[in-house]
């Protein structure tokens, strides 16, 4: 804007300097330019350019002046802008920051949370886990009593079938079971049965192969007998 400002300036005057010589030119041509006019005109016009070229002078050094201050404050400007900038950036990192600390203490907050609603879990779920094994043991228990109870009351009314019948049908059921892989239970029921009972089934092993099926089941009867309580081992004694 300054040196547009300048430009104007200059062709003004260059304007009045063309003007002033057509004018001249105009009274030369038509002899009216007589040489005390042509003096009178040289005389008026060599201030004017001068002034001119003084005006010119003085119009660039103040659009030098005007376009450095302009400078000047464009660079103030720039300064300016650049601190604020810097400034809000400034605020924006620390706003930044103190967003982050806060979602890292939610964050933290969240997970201590859970932890401790991890860890109730967990030891609810442990005691629940070790009631149920009480249960399960409890349950398992009296399943075990009430399996012996039944297999007792069966073992005894077994024996005492047994007991009842003649020695020779007595032993055919104890051979049944000694066939069917079961000699150990045939063991039991001469052991659970008097001593003169189970002493009159054996005699009816008396087959060419019985010897030695006789042999192994007093050898049983013996084991069982020093291992066990006679009582337990003989509860139908007291009635032989």
């Amino acid at each position: 804007m300054i040196k547009t400002l300048g430009l104007s300036l200059l062709l003004v005057v260059a304007v009045n300097v063309l003007g002033t010589l057509g004018f001249v030119g105009w009274l030369a041509g038509t002899d009216r330019l007589s040489e005390a006019r042509v003096q009178q005109a040289i005389d008026l016009f060599t201030p004017t350019i001068a002034q001119d070229e003084a005006a010119r002078a003085e119009a660039e050094q103040l659009a030098a002046q005007a376009e450095a201050h302009a400078a000047e404050l464009t660079r103030l400007a720039s300064v300016d802008r650049g601190l604020v900038t810097l400034a809000q950036r400034f605020d924006a990192e620390r706003l930044t920051d103190a967003t982050a600390r806060a979602m890292l203490e939610r964050t933290q907050t969240a997970v201590s949370v859970l932890q401790q609603r991890l860890d109730t879990d967990r030891a609810l779920l442990q005691d629940q886990r070790r009631a149920l094994d009480e249960r399960e043991a409890a349950f398992e228990q009296r399943v075990a009593q009430q399996a012996d109870a039944l297999a007792d009351a069966d073992f005894k009314r077994a024996v005492k079938t047994l007991s009842s019948l003649p020695p020779g049908q007595g032993a055919d059921a104890l051979r049944a079971l000694i066939d069917a892989g079961d000699q150990d239970q045939a063991v039991a029921y001469l052991a659970a049965m008097s001593v003169g009972q189970s002493a009159n089934v054996l005699r009816e092993f008396n087959g060419p192969a019985d010897a030695a099926l006789v042999a192994a089941l007093l050898e049983d009867l013996r084991v069982r007998s020093q291992t066990l309580d006679p009582a337990a081992v003989n509860p139908a004694g007291a009635n032989g």
